[in-house]
């Protein structure tokens, strides 16, 4: 609250509200129990491949590897649309439930976008905004937006990881993992 500044004293007003967000860790687990009588014939077929020079990885580091792999894959959806039987709040659901939250509804990606780009207040284009999506909807967006230019000459990479909004370069658009199966 601005005061009358040409007199000497001090004289506070207004104030400030402090707000936080509470991130809640929770252990979660992965446990897995190999019999090697169900993985004979798979590893027998590995280690004829082994030795005819197709594979260079033991064994044991493919299925770790694949194991991790997966799990990376989980976790970074758990992230965004959380896991019920866990009890994990996803960041889709904090969005949801905040007040300042604006919901648009479009027919296509393209529109979406749009959409909710106008929503995006002067606050959130000043600090520069940032649009996620499933890397399915970001595809269909790179093909829309490709499709109405250019005739054959796309305008957005198709290899792209994120792309910078065409008409507001305060706005990001990012792909990710873990939003894939939600709109």
């Amino acid at each position: 609250v601005f005061g009358d500044g040409s007199a000497c004293g001090w004289d506070p007003k207004g104030g400030d509200t402090f707000t936080q967000r509470f991130i809640e860790v929770k252990p979660v687990s992965v446990q897995k129990e190999f019999c090697w009588k169900d993985m004979l014939k798979k590893y027998m077929n590995f280690e004829a491949n082994v030795q005819a020079g197709r594979e260079t990885l033991p064994f044991a580091e493919k299925i770790i590897a694949s194991n991790i792999s997966a799990i990376q894959k989980e976790l970074e959806k758990t992230v965004w649309q959380g896991n019920e039987s866990a009890g994990i709040d996803g960041y889709i659901a904090q969005i949801t439930a905040e007040s300042t939250v604006t919901k648009v509804t479009a027919t296509d990606v393209v529109e979406g976008v749009e959409k909710a780009y106008t929503s995006l207040n002067g606050d959130a284009l000043e600090k520069g905004a940032y649009m996620f999506m499933s890397w399915t909807m970001f595809k269909q967006y790179v093909m829309a937006k490709n499709a109405e230019c250019c005739g054959n000459a796309p305008i957005i990479d198709a290899n792209t990881v994120s792309y910078v909004y065409p008409y507001d370069t305060r706005v990001t658009i990012v792909p990710v993992a873990g939003l894939e199966g939600t709109n």
